[in-house]
């Protein structure tokens, strides 16, 4: 116990330090201020007991990188989601600047010169606003425990950068398509183990840590009348275990999409048995990997990258499956709190404690989806050749070499009009006969490319003289990187094909 004595006209502190030895210490307060000393004496002894309560095996001051990590391990004994973000940014950003600094030293100006730095060299003001957070919840924990009297971080709104990403136009492109969902789950060039983790991600909203941690007895098939996966944990791949609880620590139950639940029946009754050479059981997980049993977030995103190589695709986020299920759903029209209570769970405010969404009105919903694995026999279309020609031109070896990066349509039907019909064209507002023995045609070309009909150039020609370009009024530019066919002799064309007359 320390004690305020007089020393002329100065008033002194004695205590013991944290490794007990007695310090004498000016409060540099006259005669008549007792109640300030005794107050001062008392937050430097609560300091020093709090420093001991630590439990680290260390004794001194307490500097930012030993409450660090003691701020660290009591929230991951906590289970605070956010606990593996907080140590990576105390680690890379704040400890090389602050960690020798004793807690009690760190003042304002030194935490906004540490804002001003990150500044310069971290470009996204989202991150630079992240790693502050980190620091002023460190140091909010260290006012509870008494390490500090008052905050450092009270950095006004200027000093800080705006939240926002570091490209502002990157997260409208991180999304996927209809189109590119469904080759994803669907295209047989990509292993079914990795389709299923992408229909699982892209059809019911999880996040990756969720999707990976769930086991055959979190999915009943038999519920109406859409099946249930029940979300009620998270893997964790920093730790390498399985938390109980997801990251918001809400459990959900979400509706099982049609086109999900035909790929978890193929992948359950013979995609998971030829990988694991036995049938599952309910304990055994939906997504098996190699370390603890469990599939790593980072395996997760290296094969999801390079299945986008492969398929022709941008490249994007595993998360960006997550975000893309919350954006088509709204483009389909699932109403926003259904979408907010299958990704996010009920949250808000009392009202939104006391409901309970019933299950008939989430699978209403979800049935407004429309996703659906793309089936069919793809079939090679040979090359056109163009009128009054016996072998095919420069275009067509073009057109050949660039087939075999495109998923040809399946073969439906084509017609073709009758050279010798004549044709009405309106000049000046009046129509007149056409005596044109062979009329010019029109056709549109289209693939599917990628799973998306996309109409090819526009070409006109005519039995006697080939391939003639439009007037410069009635061009139509091509879409962007697509090669069209040229007209053959007979007007005859192999694929999705329409003919029109002009004047038609």
């Amino acid at each position: 116990m320390g004690s305020v004595y007089r020393r002329g006209r100065v008033l002194w502190l004695k205590y013991r330090d944290y490794d007990g030895q007695w310090v004498a210490e000016s409060t540099e307060l006259g005669l008549g201020e007792e109640k300030q000393a005794q107050r001062l004496l008392e937050n430097i002894e609560n300091r020093i007991a709090s420093g001991s309560e630590l439990h680290d095996g260390e004794v001194g001051p307490v500097s930012v990188r030993r409450y660090a990590a003691h701020f660290i391990k009591e929230r991951r004994a906590l289970g605070i989601a956010s606990a593996d973000d907080d140590e990576r940014r105390l680690r890379l950003h704040i400890l090389p600047v602050l960690g020798k600094m004793d807690m009690v030293a760190v003042r304002p100006r030194h935490v906004r010169q540490l804002v001003r730095d990150l500044r310069k060299r971290v470009r996204a003001g989202r991150t630079v606003i992240n790693i502050y957070a980190s620091l002023r919840n460190m140091y909010n924990n260290a006012l509870v425990d008494e390490i500090v009297e008052v905050s450092p971080c009270c950095l006004k709104r200027r000093d800080l950068p705006p939240n926002r990403d570091r490209d502002p136009a990157w997260r409208e492109t991180a999304v996927f398509t209809v189109d590119e969902v469904v080759t994803l789950i669907s295209d047989k060039r990509i292993p079914l183990s990795h389709r299923v983790r992408y229909a699982i991600l892209g059809l019911a909203g999880p996040r990756v840590g969720e999707a990976v941690a769930r086991r055959w007895r979190d999915y009943d098939p038999e519920v109406k009348p859409l099946g249930k996966l029940a979300i009620i944990s998270k893997y964790s791949s920093h730790r390498k275990r399985e938390e109980p609880a997801t990251k918001s620590g809400v459990v959900r139950y979400v509706p099982v999409h049609l086109t999900l639940a035909r790929v978890l029946r193929e992948w359950k009754l013979h995609g998971w048995a030829e990988q694991m050479g036995r049938h599952p059981t309910a304990d055994d997980l939906i997504l098996p990997g190699d370390v603890d049993g469990h599939l790593p977030n980072y395996q997760v995103r290296v094969d999801f990258l390079h299945d986008l190589k492969k398929l022709g695709m941008r490249r994007r986020r595993v998360h960006d499956l997550r975000r893309s299920f919350v954006s088509i759903g709204r483009a389909h029209g699932l109403r926003k709190d259904v979408m907010e209570w299958m990704t996010h769970g009920a949250h808000g405010d009392i009202i939104d404690m006391y409901t309970t969404m019933p299950w008939e009105v989430l699978c209403e919903e979800l049935v407004k989806l429309r996703v659906e694995l793309r089936t069919g026999t793809v079939v090679q279309l040979p090359v056109a050749v163009a009128a009054g020609t016996t072998s095919p031109t420069k275009a067509d070896d073009h057109a050949s070499r660039d087939s075999a990066q495109l998923q040809p349509a399946l073969v439906q039907s084509w017609y073709s009009r009758s050279a010798s019909k004549s044709t009405s064209t309106k000049i000046g507002g009046s129509a007149r006969e056409s005596n044109s023995p062979k009329p010019f045609l029109t056709a549109y070309v289209g693939f599917e490319d990628r799973g998306r009909h996309q109409p090819a150039t526009r070409f006109r020609g005519s039995d006697s003289t080939g391939a003639h370009r439009l007037p410069r009024s009635r061009r139509r530019p091509p879409a962007p990187g697509r090669r069209g066919l040229t007209a053959n002799g007979s007007g005859c064309y192999t694929g999705r094909s329409v003919f029109e007359s002009d004047g038609e």
